[in-house]
């Protein structure tokens, strides 16, 4: 009577696993995000001029991020971010002894579509960030911040890799830090800049561009959403919730 007990549960066991599993097609996450690290406007002519020198400084970037996750590894992951960036530049006007300052302060939108290979502990992701600026100031020795917006292009576009760890959490909760490099893949200084000698104060001869680039430690806190699946003993495919 105990066998014939212990088998029947066994049988039971095995079949509400069996109605329960699941072919996962897709599941969702979303979360929050913050950013910080080095900075800097990378001129060639600057970097190879002798009396006027860029300084690295800092950037910081918060916003959200949503993910779509399919399968085990792979995931397409969309940030909205706001930024702020600043970039100081050391020089001897007319020649003098005393150093002077020229700085810059500009505010973006940023957008990051990027794919992730994820794997049971880390992650490397790479795609564009399409960013929007907002608005850019500049302030030297002599005077304070003025508006400088119409010398900077509007839109700009840059690649981006990243990696990371995931620190902690489980199926539904996950807390991640990581490393994003990213580089501006066109002149950021727009032709009116060019005409105002932004930024490069006419101290530089050349033409080159000027390309914004940074390096920031990632926070990154994500929930999960659902899932999409359907159950391996049939029937219609339906969304999920954690």
């Amino acid at each position: 009577m105990k066998l014939k007990n212990i088998l029947l549960g066994l049988a039971l066991v095995f079949t509400v696993q069996g109605l329960s599993a699941q072919k996962v097609y897709l599941w969702l996450d979303a979360g929050v995000k913050g950013s910080y690290g080095p900075n800097m406007m990378v001129n060639a002519d600057i970097l190879n001029g002798f009396n006027y020198t860029p300084k690295i400084n800092g950037s910081y970037s918060f916003g959200a991020k949503f993910g779509f996750n399919f399968g085990e590894y792979y995931a397409l992951t969309v940030d909205g971010m706001y930024s702020q960036f600043k970039q100081q530049f050391t020089y001897k006007p007319d020649l003098s002894t005393q150093t002077a300052i020229n700085e810059y302060r500009w505010s973006s939108i940023d957008l990051y579509p990027l794919l992730r290979y994820n794997r049971s502990i880390n992650y490397v992701e790479i795609g564009p960030r399409i960013s929007w600026l907002r608005n850019a100031r500049q302030a030297n020795n002599t005077s304070g911040f003025t508006d400088v917006t119409g010398d900077f292009n509007d839109i700009s576009y840059s690649a981006i890799l990243g990696f990371g760890w995931y620190a902690a959490g489980d199926d539904a909760f996950t807390a991640i830090i990581g490393v994003r490099l990213g580089y501006d893949l066109q002149d950021f200084v727009s032709e009116a800049g060019h005409a105002n000698n932004q930024v490069d104060l006419g101290l530089v001869e050349g033409d080159a561009s000027t390309n914004p680039a940074f390096v920031q430690l990632v926070f990154e806190l994500n929930w999960g959403l659902g899932y999409y699946a359907k159950t391996v003993c049939g029937g219609r495919a339906r969304f999920f919730r954690f």
